[in-house]
């Protein structure tokens, strides 16, 4: 025998009035009429060939059958009702797996933190993460390898969509005897008299031209 839709529909009807054991209040948490809710009991449990409540003046109790179908048939409606939310997810982009690149300067902070909001917000969708280099991540995503990447200072590139996720203050490394070291910020101009070591340019230029573009402004450069 297949269970239809009708089926499920008239087996949630049962399982509110057994759990309130009352038919008004199952009604009411059902929002149809009573007299239409205690039909489809009749209706059900003539098709089950069998007796599911044992009715009195101001309650109902489920009867051996009747527990019967309220414990399996709460664990169905439950599996129902996850099993019609796994497959709209996918509708929504909420279901299946997505793949993430990630730069070592994201590693630290932002990639966790997004991880962490992902598996919050959308508990459906697994992360397939890669630690790549920012050029693999570009390269990646314009490829369709990636679904998304995350990256500091993307370069522009026409066939890419870019959102800012994340503001992050930039650090200076150096010796802690230093003359700026004790400073809790340094203004780029202070880095006038000074040799600054950056990452290749190749390995991010994006955020590469933006910091030599900053000390030039200031100039550093």
């Amino acid at each position: 025998m297949l269970l239809a839709m009708s089926d499920l529909r008239r087996l949630r009807y049962f399982l509110a009035v057994a759990g309130e054991r009352n038919f008004t209040r199952a009604a009411e948490r059902l929002h149809i009429a009573q007299p239409a809710l205690s039909r489809q009991i009749r209706e059900l449990e003539r098709e089950l060939g069998v007796r599911l409540l044992d009715r009195t003046t101001h309650s109902v109790e489920p009867t051996e059958a009747g527990r019967l179908l309220l414990e399996r048939g709460t664990a169905l409606c439950e599996e129902a009702d996850r099993l019609w939310r796994d497959v709209r997810g996918f509708a929504g982009g909420a279901s299946g797996t997505l793949v993430l690149g990630y730069s070592m300067s994201t590693s630290y902070e932002t990639a966790p933190a997004i991880l962490a909001a992902l598996a919050d917000r959308l508990p459906g969708v697994t992360a397939d993460t890669r630690l790549l280099s920012t050029a693999e991540i570009l390269s990646g995503v314009a490829d369709g390898t990636l679904d998304a990447g995350l990256v500091r200072c993307p370069p522009p590139t026409p066939e890419l969509a870019r959102t800012l996720v994340r503001l992050e203050p930039q650090g200076v490394l150096m010796a802690a005897g230093h003359r700026l070291a004790a400073r809790p910020a340094v203004d780029p101009a202070e880095l006038a008299a000074e040799t600054v070591l950056l990452h290749a340019r190749e390995a991010n230029p994006g955020h590469y031209d933006a910091i030599t573009a900053l000390l030039a402004r200031a100039g550093a450069a």
